[in-house]
């Protein structure tokens, strides 16, 4: 069942060129508001990657990574299709009653499951939430889990300084820190709490909920589209 909603939804929404011309002409109509934008690093690219009929997504610019919206939209769209395909011709790598819901990120071309680095994925109580703006972020340079929100009072200060009224999340004893991100803006983040374990919560990384990706799709769609990204 869900299979077919996946499928209506790939078709009817995510490939439907009148949809993805509402995209691009909502793109070009913010275009000379992006380019203003203080915290738009790649100003000079927004044209020749977010207006791009191509499905090239990914950018690698050494300081920093960049995903372009609507072709990411596209190559994503292009990815679901020759996954249903591969269901329905058998040729699955995985038996579809072997992937766990709450299983990290899924590899669909592999026979196995994905590992993370970071306990439970970062997905828990206490460092997961709506009230964070980075929510349960998994650094793969350190294997730590992140959490944080916006904070004006970061502006202008270097990456990991603290002003003087700063003060920790509440429940956590990890000291808070400014961060400046390239799209989010100023940030006051925080290492999250460890996780508490119990019978029903191991720490095989594999607590991760695929609602959760969904959420933040159609969140950085809506922020995107709206101009607040």
């Amino acid at each position: 069942k869900y299979l077919s909603y996946v499928k209506q939804f790939v078709d009817e929404i995510m490939t439907d060129e009148e949809f993805l011309k509402q995209i691009h002409d909502h793109l070009v109509a913010i275009k000379d508001e992006a380019l203003k934008n203080d915290w738009n690093d790649f100003a000079f690219v927004y044209e020749s990657l977010e207006l791009s009929d191509e499905m090239d997504w990914y950018h690698d610019f050494q300081v920093a990574k960049y995903i372009s919206f609507l072709p990411a939209l596209r190559a994503r769209a292009a990815e679901i299709q020759q996954q249903l395909k591969a269901v329905e011709a058998g040729s699955f790598p995985r038996s579809l009653d072997d992937i766990d819901g709450n299983e990290v990120c899924v590899d669909w071309s592999s026979t196995e499951a994905r590992q993370t680095i970071c306990p439970q994925n970062c997905q828990y109580e206490g460092c997961y939430g709506d009230e964070f703006d980075v929510s349960g972020f998994c650094s793969p340079d350190d294997g730590k889990c992140y959490h944080g929100v916006r904070d004006e009072r970061c502006y202008g200060l270097a990456n990991v300084a603290r002003y003087s009224s700063m003060t920790n999340f509440e429940g956590s004893d990890k000291v808070a820190f400014c961060w400046q991100d390239p799209t989010l803006g100023p940030l006051k983040l925080a290492e999250c709490p460890r996780p508490i374990y119990d019978d029903n919560n191991s720490n095989d990384g594999s607590n991760f909920s695929a609602r959760y990706i969904i959420t933040i799709c159609v969140a950085i769609a809506v922020a995107l589209l709206s101009g607040n990204l």
